[in-house]
């Protein structure tokens, strides 16, 4: 297959793509994300816990990273010994 008949047959899909796409969005419109104005109002009450959230983040990689580097000193330790 050349390349010109691949760029042939991806504009023909992204033309048949686009068909179907504006088919069902033309009867039936987008829906809203109700979401999003849900997390802004309540963003000032979720902050707390996110930050929370982060520091326990923070403070699980830190004892992953040290149990890492423990076991690695033992195995050289076994290795060397």
């Amino acid at each position: 297959m050349t390349a010109q008949q691949t760029m042939s047959e991806l504009k023909r899909w992204n033309n048949i793509s686009g068909t179907i796409y504006n088919t069902a969005v033309d009867p039936l419109g987008k829906r809203e994300r109700k979401n999003s104005k849900w997390f802004k109002a309540r963003i000032a009450e979720l902050d707390p816990d996110f930050e929370a959230k982060q520091i326990a983040l923070i403070a699980l990689r830190k004892v992953w990273s040290d149990a890492q580097s423990t076991a690695r000193r033992c195995a050289r330790r076994c290795v060397l010994s």
